[in-house]
């Protein structure tokens, strides 16, 4: 499977659950994309560490 640009993908299968798809994981190796499961997101209208957030 070819990888996405810097990001690395897998194929992923587990038959006990009936359960195939293709993770994505970044350069550390944590999986950012498993399709199925909710993600952790970033709200791009938060502030920057050391900054205040605009209400």
């Amino acid at each position: 499977m070819d990888d996405d640009g810097p990001h690395q993908r897998f194929a992923y299968t587990a038959p006990q659950f009936d359960f195939t798809s293709t993770l994505t994981y970044d350069e550390s190796g944590f999986v950012i994309d498993y399709p199925g499961m909710p993600c952790a997101c970033t709200d791009p209208r938060a502030a920057a560490p050391g900054e205040m957030a605009d209400d």
